[in-house]
């Protein structure tokens, strides 16, 4: 009996969560953060992990989609390989009045985590 395969938007979301899943651990968040900061929408990340670990299937429109690529690949540090299975998209800036606010908290996301690793952080139980 053949293997079944994954629907376009299964692998759609597998390729999203594993770009997530390594801006998340680089920058020390959580999908949530990082969904509400590139797309003003704090759900549309975790619902990519639920599809794509066959949970529930991914509704999307390609539009959203290229928007969360094209960001995710804007915001995505020099210092991080990109997922060898994952096609490399053109980034696509954010708009310029939300350019310097997603810069700082990223910078603020790193500096915490930081902070964090070096016993320093807001969650350090001392």
């Amino acid at each position: 009996m053949p293997t079944a395969r994954p629907s376009f938007s299964h692998d759609a979301a597998n390729r999203l969560w594993t770009l997530v899943s390594a801006l998340g651990d680089h920058f020390g968040t959580g999908p949530a953060a990082l969904s509400a900061l590139i797309l003003n929408d704090s759900r549309f990340f975790a619902e990519a992990r639920r599809a794509a670990v066959g949970l529930t299937s991914f509704p999307f429109s390609s539009r959203r989609m290229d928007q969360a690529l094209g960001h995710i690949a804007h915001i995505w540090p020099s210092d991080l390989a990109w997922p060898d299975h994952v096609a490399r998209v053109d980034p696509l800036p954010f708009p310029e009045e939300k350019e310097p606010e997603v810069r700082h908290r990223l910078t603020k996301m790193l500096a915490d985590k930081a902070a964090k690793e070096a016993g320093n952080g807001p969650d350090d139980q001392g």
